[in-house]
């Protein structure tokens, strides 16, 4: 199965100038077809006006992935967890276990923040909340596949996970290659173009679009900006 999903495919929200592109259901946008990917059960793509402060809102027995493209992200969690400012370049990662209530505002007076956020289920429920940081190393995404959540120093530790994801960047003709015959891939592009082959198959995808792959064959990714390197988000799951 490969489904792809345009940008224009999204669910998009404005509230007070915060935009929100939905991928999936969420909120009052409910489509019974598109509920989730495998784990993966939300992808939203955020831009938040400067000053612009969010509402809190509660979260348990999730993985909360945020990934800042452009800006300073502001996180507050209400249980003893504080606050933290996410730039760009970083990713924070919540294990909300137990539940949190948090809120995600954005940081600047002056300059919008975009972010990406994602729900997972995690592998263990009822786990104590926590949560982490991390400064993607440009030079370990370009043109490769190295994992960033769970980190690839971390492996060992990927129990805790039931998905891998990658933030590659590949220039123009560069490829990288994996394997869909046991597992679901959900790539997503955040800037550039790329080309997706897969079962004898050819897709363009450019920024905002998105591809579904299960139980298909290799999949092979190449670049396709003439003058920037395309950027996207890779998730294996179950």
């Amino acid at each position: 199965m490969i489904v792809v999903r345009t940008s224009e495919e999204r669910h998009t929200l404005d509230h007070q100038g915060a935009v929100s592109q939905l991928s999936f259901s969420f909120a009052e946008y409910q489509d019974l077809g598109n509920e989730h990917f495998g784990c993966l059960l939300v992808h939203n793509d955020y831009s938040l006006p400067a000053g612009y402060t969010g509402k809190q809102q509660h979260v348990h027995d999730l993985i909360v992935v945020s990934i800042v493209l452009s800006g300073t992200l502001l996180i507050e969690e209400k249980d003893g967890l504080g606050y933290r400012k996410i730039a760009e370049g970083e990713i924070d990662v919540q294990h909300a276990g137990t539940g949190i209530d948090v809120s995600y505002s954005n940081a600047s007076k002056s300059e919008s923040v975009r972010y990406i956020q994602l729900w997972f289920l995690p592998a263990k429920s009822g786990e104590q909340p926590s949560s982490s940081v991390m400064k993607l190393q440009q030079e370990e995404q370009m043109n490769r596949l190295t994992a960033v959540v769970p980190e690839e120093r971390h492996r060992p530790e990927e129990g805790l996970y039931p998905f891998s994801m990658y933030l590659p960047e590949l220039d123009k003709a560069s490829t990288v290659e994996l394997s869909s015959s046991d597992k679901r891939i959900y790539i997503y592009l955040t800037g550039g173009a790329a080309e997706i082959q897969c079962d004898g198959e050819s897709y363009m995808l450019e920024e905002g679009d998105a591809v579904r792959i299960q139980d298909a064959g290799g999949v092979r990714i190449t670049g396709m900006s003439p003058d920037q390197p395309a950027r996207m988000m890779i998730i294996e799951l179950p």
